[in-house]
């Protein structure tokens, strides 16, 4: 899990953390086992590849980009717009980028109306990425 799905937000990078905090608010929701969501999540998160949608759109780590158009390369690479949440804290820093499923974990869906909607600016920092 730690090369497919590391924590970098957290202030100790203590991803065990971060994966139980999404398992306790998403995958018990799932219907599925905490493996079977876990492995369904990652082919989802390898199917998006939200840094190669990125890449393709001219949009690399380590810049600012308008919060359009890293909306439009994730929706060209899934069929459907992400919700870009910014860290306010770090003056419009990349946080995270969500992208809404199906509830068996198995497909990408457009986001309810429910759901979070941008706290970006439009202008997003997408601060350097690990490699």
């Amino acid at each position: 899990m730690q090369a497919f799905w590391p924590s970098i937000t957290c202030p100790s990078s203590n991803s065990r953390q971060f994966w139980s905090h999404e398992w306790s608010k998403h995958g018990t929701c799932s219907g599925l086992i905490q493996f079977d969501y876990f492995d369904r999540t990652l082919k989802l998160k390898n199917r998006a590849n939200i840094l190669k949608a990125l890449g393709n759109a001219g949009i690399k780590p380590g810049s600012s980009y308008s919060l359009d158009d890293m909306k439009n390369a994730v929706e060209v690479e899934i069929g459907f717009s992400p919700i870009i949440m910014c860290s306010p804290q770090l003056n419009g820093l990349l946080k995270e980028v969500y992208i809404c499923v199906d509830s068996s974990a198995s497909t990408f869906i457009a986001c309810p109306s429910t759901a979070a909607s941008s706290n970006c600016l439009s202008t997003v920092k997408f601060p350097p990425y690990p490699n």
